[in-house]
C-alpha cells in the first residue's frame, strides 16, 4: 500500500512539473511597446541602449504576445550611440586646461551604431502614431500593454507647466496632451513606465486628453515616472559600465524581475507576501533604493492631490499623528518606505509629518541660497577663465585652434611644461582656485539636493497614506471608482 501511495505521489509530482513547464512556455497577456533613445547622437547615451537591453531580458522571460521597439535612428545604422571608454584622457589637469579654452562636454565621447536587434523603426512621431493606430486592432480585451519610454524629456511652458514632452530623433518633441490622446484611444489597460526628465507631467494621462479640467478618463491607464514634472531626471550617461547606473527603471525592473543588470539575484520586494511583485511594490522598492536626485511619482498620487476633500471631519489619522499611526493605515509597501526612509531622514516613529515638512523648509531655504551663490560663482569663473585661456595660449599658440593636430599631443606630452609655465601665472592660478571651488560647490550642492529628495519621497508616501482615507470616505463615488481602477492597475504585475 505504501509503495502504491509512493507511486501516486511521484506521478503527481511529474504531472505538476509538466504543467509548470507548459505554463512557462505559454504566452502572457502582455504586449510591450519599448521606445526611446536620444534626440540626436549627442543625446543618445549608451545607458539608454542598455536600458533596452535590460528590459529585453525581462520581456523574454515574460513571453509577451507582441513586442515593438523604436530606438534612436532605428535601422539606419548611423553612428548614433555615444559612449566613453574608461580612458586616462583627459585627466583632471587636462580638463582644467580644456575648460580654459572651451567646453569639456563630450571631449572624450566616441560614437558607434546602436547594437539593438529587432528594432522596428526610429524614434519618430509617425512611427509612434503608426504603432497606436495599427496595434490597436491586434489587442483583445484580456490583454494588457506595458509601455516603456527611456529617452529625454522637455519642460512644459509657463502657461502649461505639466504639458511636458518626450524628445524625438531629429523630429522635435511629442507633447504630453497629444500623446495621451493616442494612449487613451487604446482598447486595453496600459501601464506606463517613463524615465525622462520632467516625466511627471505624464501623470495627467488619468485625465481626459491629459487635461485635469475635463475630469478623469474611463480608460484603464496608469503610470510610474522617474521624477515630478518640474525636475530633470538622473540616468543618461555615456559611461559603458552599467554597474553603477542610478536611474529609476534600473531599480523598478530589478524589483519586478528579481535580478539586476549584472544578473545578480536580488530579494524580491514582495511586501504583501502574495507570491508576486506588483508594479506598485517595484515603485516603492525604487523609492527606497534609488541613489539619485529623482523624486519618483505615479498616477494615483495626482488623483489624491486633485480630489481630496478639503474640509471634512478628522479621522484617526491627521497631520498631527505620529509615524506609528501612519503605519496602521499604510499598505505593506508604504510601510516599508516609511520605515526605511524615516531612518535616513533622521526621524523616529514618534515624529510627525510636520517635523518632516519643517526639515524640508530648512533645506529649501538652503538650496535657494546656494542657487544664488552658484550664479555669482559662475560669473566669477567665466570672467577668470578668459584671462587663464590667454595665459595657456601664450605658452602654446597651437591651442588657439581646437582643430590643430597637435592639441591633444600638447596636453598629454607637455603636461609638465604646462604645469611649470602656468604655476607662476596669477591669472591662471586664480582661475584654477575658482574652478576647484566650483567643483567642490557642485558636489556639496548635490549632497544637499539628495537629502532634499529623500525627504520628498517620504513626504509623498506619507501624504498618500494621510489623504487616501479621507478621499475614499468623502470623495464623489465616480471619482473613487476611477481612483480604485487606477490603484488596481498599479497593483497589477507582469
Amino acid at each position: 500500500m505504501r509503495v502504491f501511495v509512493g507511486i501516486l505521489v511521484i506521478l503527481q509530482l511529474c504531472l505538476t512539473s509538466c504543467t509548470n513547464i507548459e505554463n512557462n512556455n505559454e504566452k502572457s497577456d502582455n504586449h510591450f511597446f519599448v521606445f526611446g533613445g536620444g534626440y540626436s547622437a549627442f543625446g543618445n547615451q549608451i545607458s539608454l541602449e542598455k536600458n533596452v537591453t535590460y528590459i529585453n531580458s525581462i520581456m523574454q522571460e515574460n513571453s509577451p504576445l507582441s513586442v515593438t521597439r523604436l530606438f534612436a535612428d532605428g535601422r539606419e545604422g548611423s553612428r548614433s550611440t555615444q559612449y566613453i571608454l574608461e580612458d586616462t584622457y583627459p585627466n583632471d589637469f587636462q580638463k582644467l586646461i580644456i575648460s580654459c579654452l572651451g567646453s569639456t562636454k563630450r571631449v572624450s565621447a566616441q560614437y558607434r551604431p546602436h547594437i539593438l536587434e529587432d528594432v522596428q523603426g526610429p524614434l519618430k512621431r509617425k512611427e509612434i502614431d503608426k504603432y497606436f493606430a495599427e496595434q490597436a486592432g491586434n489587442f483583445e480585451k484580456k490583454d494588457k500593454l506595458i509601455l516603456y519610454y527611456t529617452g529625454h524629456g522637455g519642460r512644459g511652458s509657463k502657461k502649461a507647466p505639466q504639458d511636458t514632452s518626450i524628445l524625438l530623433w531629429h523630429d522635435g518633441s511629442y507633447k504630453m496632451k497629444d500623446f495621451v490622446k493616442k494612449l487613451q484611444a487604446l482598447p486595453v489597460p496600459t501601464v506606463c513606465v517613463m524615465v525622462q526628465c520632467f516625466s511627471g507631467g505624464f501623470q495627467n494621462m488619468v485625465f481626459k486628453e491629459g487635461d485635469p479640467k475635463k475630469g478623469l478618463t474611463e480608460k484603464p491607464v496608469c503610470g510610474f515616472f522617474s521624477t515630478v514634472y518640474s525636475r530633470v531626471a538622473a540616468g543618461c550617461t555615456p559611461k559603458i559600465d552599467d554597474a553603477d547606473y542610478q536611474e529609476y527603471s534600473t531599480w523598478f525592473w530589478a524589483g519586478l524581475a528579481g535580478y539586476n543588470r549584472q544578473g545578480k539575484i536580488l530579494e524580491k520586494p514582495d511586501y504583501n507576501k502574495d507570491g508576486v511583485v506588483s508594479f506598485d511594490e517595484a515603485h516603492n522598492y525604487t523609492l527606497i533604493n534609488l541613489d539619485s536626485i529623482d523624486i519618483p511619482t505615479k498616477t494615483s498620487e495626482i488623483i489624491l492631490r486633485t480630489y481630496r476633500p478639503k474640509k471634512v471631519p478628522p479621522l484617526e489619522i491627521t497631520k498631527l499623528s505620529e509615524l506609528s499611526v501612519y503605519l496602521k493605515f499604510a499598505d505593506p509597501g508604504q510601510k516599508e518606505v516609511i520605515k526605511k526612509l524615516s531612518v535616513e531622514c533622521g526621524l523616529t516613529m514618534e515624529s510627525k509629518i510636520l517635523d518632516l515638512v519643517s526639515k524640508l523648509k530648512t533645506l529649501s531655504k538652503k538650496i535657494k541660497k546656494r542657487q544664488l551663490l552658484s550664479k555669482s560663482l559662475k560669473k566669477k569663473i567665466i570672467a577668470s577663465r578668459l584671462k587663464a585661456g590667454r595665459a595657456v595660449r601664450h605658452l602654446y599658440p597651437e591651442l588657439y585652434n581646437p582643430f590643430h593636430g597637435d592639441c591633444r599631443t600638447i596636453l598629454e606630452s607637455h603636461e609638465d611644461d604646462l604645469k611649470k609655465g602656468l604655476s607662476q601665472n596669477k591669472d591662471f592660478m586664480d582661475y584654477k582656485a575658482k574652478y576647484k571651488k566650483g567643483i567642490s560647490f557642485q558636489e556639496e550642492s548635490y549632497k544637499i539636493d539628495r537629502e532634499f529628495v529623500v525627504k520628498q519621497r517620504l513626504l509623498l508616501t506619507m501624504s498618500n497614506v494621510l489623504n487616501e482615507p479621507y478621499f475614499l470616505k468623502h470623495a464623489k463615488p465616480d471619482i473613487v471608482k476611477a481612483y480604485l481602477r487606477v490603484r488596481n492597475l498599479e497593483k497589477g504585475h507582469l
